[in-house]
C-alpha cells in the first residue's frame, strides 16, 4: 500500500476497521484522523487502497445486513422498569421484532418480495376498476354490463358512443343507479 508520511499504516488501519464496521467515510476519516480529501486522493491514485476501500464497504454491508437480519429474525430485548418512591417495584422484559427489515431481507433475495410504487399504483387500479366493474354489473342490464366488458378488454382504443347504446343518459345519471328510459334498474 502507498503512504505518504503525511498517513500512516496504523492511521489507514482504522480508516478501513471504520468503514467495515458501517461507518460513514466521514466518521472513519476522524477516527484516523485522516483529511477526507486525503482518502479520495489515494482512492483515485492508488489501487490497492481503493482495493481495501471496497473491501472494507463489502465488509459494512453484510454487519449491516447482519444487524438486520438479527432485529428481525432472533428480535431485540426491551427493558421496562417500574419504580415506586424510588424503588424498583417490576421489571419486563420484551423481545420487540422489525417486520420491516424483515420485508426488507426478504425484498433483497427474492424478487416476488419487491413493490415498486408503480406496483403499488397498478395494484390499486385494478382494485378500483374491480370495484367499478361490480357496480356497474349490478346496476347494468346484462347485455349492456357485457358490452362494457368487452370494450374494455379489447386490444385496441376504439372509442364507442355510449350513448347509442344506453341511450342519452349521462354517466352520472348511470352511476347515481337513477331510473331512466333506458331499463337502467336504481
Amino acid at each position: 500500500m502507498s503512504a505518504t508520511p503525511n498517513v500512516t499504516q496504523e492511521q489507514w488501519r482504522i480508516f478501513f476497521f471504520s468503514l467495515s464496521m458501517a461507518e460513514s467515510i466521514s466518521t472513519a476519516c476522524r477516527k484516523s484522523k485522516i483529511p477526507r480529501s486525503t482518502v479520495y486522493y489515494f482512492k483515485r491514485i492508488d489501487k490497492v487502497i481503493n482495493e481495501r476501500w471496497q473491501e472494507a464497504l463489502e465488509a459494512g454491508t453484510d454487519y449491516l445486513k447482519d444487524a438486520a437480519t438479527e432485529r428481525a429474525v432472533v428480535g431485540v430485548d426491551s427493558v421496562q422498569e417500574s419504580y415506586h418512591r424510588g424503588e424498583l417495584v417490576a421489571r419486563r422484559v420484551e423481545t420487540k421484532y422489525s417486520d420491516r427489515l424483515l420485508l426488507a431481507l426478504l425484498a433483497s433475495r427474492d424478487p416476488s418480495f419487491r413493490q415498486t410504487n408503480n406496483d403499488q399504483i397498478q395494484q390499486r387500479l385494478i382494485h378500483e376498476l374491480t370495484r367499478a366493474l361490480d357496480v356497474l354489473q349490478r346496476k347494468l342490464p346484462p347485455d349492456v354490463y357485457q358490452l362494457v366488458v368487452d370494450v374494455l378488454s379489447s386490444a385496441d382504443d376504439t372509442i364507442i358512443d355510449a350513448s347509442n347504446i344506453i341511450g342519452t343518459e349521462t354517466p352520472r345519471a348511470i352511476a347515481s343507479g337513477e331510473e331512466s328510459t333506458t331499463g337502467i334498474p336504481e
